[in-house]
């Protein structure tokens, strides 16, 4: 699975932090047997810019929520003829879900 297709389904899917922190702790030692990295090498290494002679690996804990923040800002801007159905049906779940909780 490319890491295209694993944002597509985190973004657009259900995920829980747990799922995320699990992900990111599995990612970190598959880089490791890849690229010889001592085990020793603190965390930052592997998520800091490459700019800064670090990897630059995404950390799916704090990258996802912020890549579905950005999707659903882009939905509630356009201008599309689409977007007020959407925006609506939104509504609706979060009425049906305040329901419940009731």
């Amino acid at each position: 699975m490319s890491s295209r297709t694993l944002y597509h389904k985190l973004v657009l899917g259900r995920y829980s932090k747990g799922l995320l922190v699990s992900l990111d702790r599995k990612v970190r030692p598959a880089v490791r047997r890849w690229l010889h990295v001592p085990h020793d090498m603190l965390t930052a290494f592997f998520h800091a810019h490459a700019a800064d002679s670090s990897l630059g690996l995404p950390q799916l804990v704090t990258q996802v929520p912020l890549m579905r923040l950005d999707r659903v800002e882009r939905l509630f801007s356009s201008a599309s003829p689409h977007r007020d159905p959407v925006v609506g049906c939104g509504d609706s779940i979060v009425q049906d879900t305040e329901g419940q909780r009731a």
